[in-house]
């Protein structure tokens, strides 16, 4: 678990795939702060991570510092969006949003956080094919 300050979270990376809002980062006041969880990669992993965000998501890699729980500073990357595929109108489908909830709370992110993410308006997938799989990969979790 670790904190990003200077940092805001955003729905309004524009998905390539149906247009709907993913999860983005911007720079913001020092006291604002992103939370999430740090992973350490193989350089395989790392590869393969690239090519699902950079590559066929539309993300760049950047480098930041985050602070862990114990107030330990490292260098991590992070994944932000170019201005050109952000949107402040997009919302989140909703079982993206829900996703993005589940994650936080799996791996004890603040409570004060979880409640800010859960406040974030979502908006209905009518795509029922899309729905149904990402419903039952949600059930499985």
């Amino acid at each position: 678990m670790a904190r990003l300050p200077g940092y805001r979270l955003a729905f309004d990376k524009r998905s390539l795939i149906d247009g709907s809002g993913k999860c983005n980062i911007h720079t913001c006041e020092p006291q604002s702060a992103v939370w999430g969880v740090v992973y350490c990669l193989s350089p395989a992993e790392l590869a393969r991570l690239d090519d699902e965000e950079v590559v066929h998501g539309g993300y760049q890699r950047i480098e930041v510092e985050v602070h862990d729980h114990s107030q330990g500073v490292h260098q991590v990357c992070t994944y932000q969006a170019p201005a050109e595929l952000t949107d402040a109108s997009l919302a989140p489908y909703d079982w993206y949003h829900a996703l993005v909830i589940r994650g936080a709370s799996h791996h004890g992110l603040p409570s004060e956080w979880i409640r800010r993410l859960q406040s974030i308006a979502a908006q209905h997938d009518h795509d029922r094919e899309r729905r149904r799989l990402f419903d039952a990969f949600l059930a499985g979790l």
